[in-house]
Formats: structure tokens, C-alpha cells, sequence
């Protein structure tokens, strides 16, 4: 609320020619939703407000929404939540009405190139704000500073480190743009996707044996511990993607191309590949094997065909990054195509296409030697077609 309250002001002091030096805005949700998501978000934030009426600040901090709404860390919100509790039992149904309304309809204000330079927007990436907002918010101001913290609740992070806020705050009444303010937090940032970085690197460790296989041991290492620090990197500048698309995206996609990119740069590009591939036949062959024996479970074989379109539009949908076409039920079998999916193209983003092959490969190791089933593909988006078509069906062994 606060949020688009303060970027209406700068909107009517830069039309009446009033002077902005800088603004900062910590959280803003800045959300614009369709009539019927206002209505249902609004009653949402009535019942928040209202649960708080003849609450003390300690009953306040125990309330479910409070505890969630703060990550699980209400009291970080003690000095917000008490004004809030007094408050609440004077606001009539109405204002909260419009308070709601007032949430859910910002209109993002025209501003010139300059003055979005002037704008810093601040977020927990955790932040729900930062998650529905956050592609509105910078393609509206392409130009403003965006800083992004990780481990807090909305504006929560002012109640663990007042004194490095309020240094930001004097640096953007100063005008600097808080150049250099964010020091501290790049550092503990670095350090968050490093540890990040090596927790993935961990569950790797079919790639790292056929680097040793490939390489002397020493270098190995080497070219190992470049990656990991280039995957932080590669999280750092992702870190804004949907949750979905991290699943595919922190797992597969940013190892694979951290590594393939830090060998190329070392080593012979033909050998990086054959890491990256050889690898991958190995994990997912050994996968497929698996499978191919669970498969011999009288009745597996349709149980299996079943979880497909389930497991599909979760894994494999719109919200994971993937664009698919579905196609109606078929007793016995399952199919789908992908029309774009994100191996293509973060791949694609990060320099290395080629690497896209190799995944789409994957499914026919995993999935193309299964007993009682057929697996059908006859093109991929990694080897130039228009489409990965998935298909599988029973068949008589």
C-alpha cells in the first residue's frame, strides 16, 4: 500500500514540476489484477486487517496469515504489527475496501528515462510482491536500480539489519543512487548462491567421474571448482525466475552449462560436449534400466501410462517454463508435444544451444527401451525441429 501510494506522489511532484532527488521503495507489490482476482485478494485483505481487530501485538504475532505472511518469522514485524493492531479497530468496512482496491489496481506511471534512474526497488526474492510484480515492475522502468535479497518476508529485512538499512536510506536521500550502499549485501548474496552453487555441484558427481576419466586429476578439480563458481554466478543472474522454471533451470540446465562453458574455455570444445553427453548417457541409461525393470511389474506398465499427464502438466507445463500442446486421452497411451521449453532456451541465453540435444536425448535413453511400451519421437527442439513430440504407448511383448 505504502508502495503505490509513494509512486502516485512522485507521479504528481514530477507533473507539477516538483524536485525528486531519489526514491526507494522496499516491497511494493504494485500488483494490476482483473476485476474478479481484485475482489477475491481484496476480501483476502480484510480478513487479514480484521483478524488483527482487539488483537495485542502478542495474539497479533501468533495469527496464522501474520506468521505466513512473514515467512514464519512474525516477530521481525513487531514494530509494523503494533501500530497495525491499534489502527485496525477504528477502520471501517469501507476504507478496508479501498485499501484493497488500492492494492490490487496500480496503473505503473509513465516516467521518463532519468527519472526512473533515480528509483531503487528493493525485494526478498522470496517475496510474493517481487514474484507477480516483478516483470510489470521492470518492463515499465527498465532504467531503475532492482536490489534483491534472499532468506526474508516482505520488508522484513530492515528488522534483522537496521543499521545497514538505514545507511541505504541516507544514500538514496543523498541522491547517489545508492551507489556503493549495497556492498555488504552483494557479499552476503555471493555467498548465498556459492553455497547454493556447491549444494547442486554435490548432486553432480556422475559429471565430475567422467571429467576425472577424461582429465588428469588436477585439472578436474580444477575445471570443477571454476564451475561451481561460475553456477553462483548463473543463479545470481537467473534469480528472478518463476519457481517452476528454477526446477529445471537449478538442476539441469545451469550445471550443465557452468561446466561445459568454464571446460570450453580450457580444453578442446568436442571433449567439453563429450563430458557433458557422456555423462548424461551414462545417468540416464542407468535410469532407464531402472525403469525397464520396474516395468516387468504385472499392471506397471498402464499404471504408468497413467501418471503421465499428471506428472506432465506439473513438471513439464506452462509454469515449469514449457509451452506444450495436449492431446486428447487415448486408452493405453499418452502423448504430447513441446513447443518451447526453457533447456532451450536458457541454453540458448548462456551461449551453448547445443547442449539442448543432449536432454532431449535423455528421454529416449530413459523411456525408449521400457518392456510393454513404445516410446515415439520424430523430432526434438535441440536438433532443429519444430517440436519434442513425446509419445508412448502399450504394446504386446
Amino acid at each position: 500500500m505504502g508502495g503505490e501510494m509513494g509512486m502516485e506522489l512522485l507521479s504528481r511532484m514530477k507533473k507539477n514540476n516538483i524536485a525528486v532527488g531519489a526514491a526507494f521503495f522496499d516491497g511494493g507489490p504494485f500488483l494490476h489484477f482483473p476485476g474478479f482476482v481484485s475482489r477475491l485478494l481484496g476480501n483476502k485483505f480484510k480478513t487479514i486487517v480484521g483478524n488483527l481487530r482487539g488483537k495485542t501485538l502478542a495474539e497479533a504475532l501468533q495469527e496464522p496469515t501474520i506468521v505466513k505472511f512473514s515467512g514464519g518469522k512474525p516477530e521481525r514485524y513487531s514494530n509494523m504489527l503494533g501500530p497495525i493492531c491499534q489502527n485496525a479497530a477504528f477502520m471501517s468496512d469501507e476504507t478496508l475496501e479501498r485499501e484493497a482496491d488500492a492494492c490490487v489496481t496500480f496503473d505503473y506511471p509513465a516516467m521518463d528515462r532519468d527519472f526512473q534512474k533515480r528509483l531503487t526497488f528493493f525485494y526478498s526474492k522470496e517475496e510474493s510482491a517481487w514474484r507477480f510484480c516483478h516483470r510489470k515492475l521492470q518492463n515499465s522502468y527498465p532504467f531503475a536500480h532492482y536490489k534483491l535479497v534472499s532468506g526474508y518476508g516482505h520488508v522484513g529485512y530492515p528488522g534483522e539489519h537496521l543499521a545497514e538499512y538505514c545507511d541505504w536510506l541516507s544514500a538514496a536521500a543523498r541522491g547517489d543512487n545508492m551507489t556503493g550502499t549495497f556492498k555488504r549485501t552483494q557479499e552476503l548474496k555471493k555467498g548465498e548462491n556459492m553455497a547454493t552453487a556447491q549444494q547442486i555441484m554435490k548432486k553432480k558427481t556422475f559429471i565430475k567421474e567422467e571429467m576425472d576419466r577424461q582429465l588428469t586429476k588436477k585439472q578436474s578439480d580444477y575445471l570443477w571448482k571454476k564451475s561451481t563458481g561460475r553456477l553462483a554466478d548463473i543463479l545470481d543472474q537467473y534469480a528472478s525466475l518463476p519457481k517452476g522454471v528454477h526446477t529445471h533451470t537449478d538442476s539441469f540446465i545451469f550445471p550443465a552449462a557452468a561446466i561445459y562453458l568454464t571446460a570450453k574455455e580450457h580444453i578442446p570444445a568436442d571433449k567439453a560436449y563429450s563430458i557433458i553427453e557422456n555423462s548424461a548417457i551414462a545417468n540416464t541409461s542407468a535410469m532407464g534400466e531402472k525403469l525397464a525393470k520396474m516395468m516387468k511389474i504385472p499392471g506397471m506398465s498402464s499404471f504408468f501410462i497413467s501418471l503421465w499427464d499428471p506428472i506432465s502438466r506439473k513438471m513439464f507445463g506452462e509454469s515449469c517454463g514449457f509451452q506444450n500442446v495436449f492431446y486428447p486421452r487415448e486408452k493405453g497411451a499418452y502423448r504430447m508435444d513441446i513447443v518451447a521449453c526453457p533447456y532451450n532456451r536458457y541454453f540458448t541465453e548462456l551461449g551453448c544451444p547445443e547442449l539442448t540435444k543432449i536432454f532431449c536425448e535423455n528421454d529416449e535413453r530413459t523411456y525408449g527401451n521400457l518392456p510393454g511400451l513404445q516410446f515415439i519421437r520424430t523430432s526434438t527442439l535441440g536438433k532443429g525441429g519444430e517440436r519434442c513430440d513425446f509419445y508412448l504407448k502399450k504394446v504386446k511383448r
